[in-house]
C-alpha cells in the first residue's frame, strides 16, 4: 500500500510540473548611445537608439522617446539617419510634439525579421539653454512587431536610458 501511495505522488509531482519550453524566453535591450552627451549651447550632437534582442525577430518597432525641450532642442529637418539594425532599406516615421518624439521604423514586404544587435536609429539634438535633460524611452510606448503585425510581447524588456548636459 506504502508502494502503491508512492508511485501516485510521483506520477502527480511530474503531471504537475510545468514543461519547460524549447523556445528560449525573447531578451530585449533597448538602450541609448553616448548615455550621456554634452553639448554647448547652439551645438548639435548626435543620439543613437541601439537595440539588442535574443530569442525572437520582429519586422518593425514603434517607440517614443521624452526630453527637456527647454534644454534641449530636436527638429524633425535633421531627420532620422537609418542604422543597421533594419538597414536602408526601410519605411519609417518620425513625428516630433513639443517635448516628444515619435519613432517608427518597419521593414518592407518580403524582407526578413531581424534579431541580434545593431542601431536602430540616429537623432540629433542641439543645445538651447544650460541644464541637463533626460533622454527617456517611454516603456508604455515601445512595440516591437513580426511580419504579420502582431505585437511581440516581451516580459524581459531593460531600457537604459540617456542624457544630454547643455554647458
Amino acid at each position: 500500500m506504502r508502494q502503491v501511495a508512492s508511485i501516485i505522488l510521483i506520477l502527480i509531482l511530474f503531471t504537475a510540473c510545468p514543461k519547460k519550453s524549447t523556445n528560449p524566453e525573447p531578451n530585449i535591450y533597448v538602450s541609448l548611445a553616448p548615455q550621456t552627451l554634452t553639448l554647448n549651447i547652439g551645438q548639435t550632437g548626435a543620439m543613437s537608439i541601439n537595440l539588442e534582442i535574443f530569442g525572437e525577430s520582429i519586422f518593425g518597432v514603434s517607440l517614443q522617446l521624452t526630453y527637456d525641450s527647454s534644454i534641449v532642442s530636436f527638429s524633425i529637418a535633421d531627420g532620422l539617419e537609418p542604422g543597421d539594425f533594419f538597414g536602408s532599406d526601410i519605411i519609417s516615421l518620425l513625428e516630433e510634439d513639443e517635448n516628444i518624439i515619435h519613432l517608427a521604423l518597419t521593414l518592407t514586404q518580403g524582407q526578413t525579421e531581424q534579431s541580434g544587435s545593431g542601431v536602430l536609429g540616429t537623432l540629433r539634438f542641439r543645445g538651447a539653454s544650460q541644464g541637463s535633460s533626460p533622454i527617456v524611452i517611454t516603456p508604455a510606448e515601445l512595440h516591437f512587431y513580426d511580419s504579420a503585425g502582431t505585437e511581440v510581447i516581451n516580459p524581459n524588456l531593460d531600457i537604459e536610458t540617456g542624457s544630454i548636459t547643455v554647458q
